[in-house]
């Protein structure tokens, strides 16, 4: 059954009353670039993105992301707003992602099968390169432009996905590409263990591990509050 709340939400959150909530954050919505379970994604004039999300995984990270330091390989957020009287309802405004991996079909493939090798330890970059020569045209034709283009950045986006502690199994085509400065960043990221509320537990109390060992933890989905601006009023008025 479909919460009543939900409803609600998906009747209110129209593509007008987007924009105008946009204006609140001194933007403006110039184009639709795409949607999903949880929110929808809209260009601005300024070049940036504004997300509406419901996820509260995502806003708790990027609220959190905000008041950190510059990553060069993670999407760099401007602002996390609350939309008042939609609880469970933000925008998130962040860079551009200029030129997306999976918007490539030869691109998208390629990453999407040689990803775990190149987010793991078990190889060097020269031992990676080697590989995708020796295996080349066996199971799968590589685009060498596009593994040359990703090459220069593995180390440095693993490094970032280390200090963050997200998981790179989510990092597939549809959320990697490139930013304004030529960097290959990673977008919608996932936080597997970082920021955790503790770890879970089975009934007589012992920790449940992963297989790797670590500890089964929940996922924050509280937002950092030094990283929220103030909520957003359009809603207030609304049946005025």
């Amino acid at each position: 059954m479909i919460k009543l709340v939900k409803l609600l939400n998906e009747a209110y959150v129209s593509d007008d009353m987007l924009k105008q909530l946009a204006l609140e954050m001194g933007e403006t919505i110039v184009d639709f670039l795409g949607g999903g379970a949880n929110g929808k994604a809209y260009e601005t004039a300024s070049g940036k993105v504004l997300k509406y999300t419901e996820d509260p995984a995502e806003v708790a990270f990027a609220s959190r992301l905000r008041k950190k330091r510059l990553y060069k390989h993670i999407i760099n957020i401007h602002d996390v707003r609350p939309i008042e009287n939609l609880n469970g309802s933000y925008l998130i405004l962040m860079d551009k992602v200029y030129d997306v991996i999976g918007d490539h079909m030869d691109w998208g493939y390629t990453w999407n099968y040689l990803r775990n090798k190149y987010f793991g330890n078990e190889m060097t970059d020269k031992q990676l390169m080697d590989w995708i020569i020796k295996t080349d045209d066996q199971w799968i034709k590589f685009d060498m432009n596009f593994i040359n283009k990703i090459m220069p950045h593995r180390s440095g986006i693993k490094r970032d996905f280390s200090e963050l502690r997200i998981e790179a199994g989510e990092a597939h085509a549809d959320n990697m590409g490139w930013n304004r400065h030529g960097n290959l960043v990673h977008f919608d990221a996932w936080q597997r263990e970082h920021y955790t509320k503790g770890y879970r537990t089975r009934f007589n109390g012992d920790p449940i591990r992963s297989k790797d060992g670590k500890l089964d933890t929940d996922i924050n989905d509280t937002p950092y509050q030094k990283g929220l601006s103030k909520p957003l009023q359009t809603f207030k008025d609304r049946n005025k």
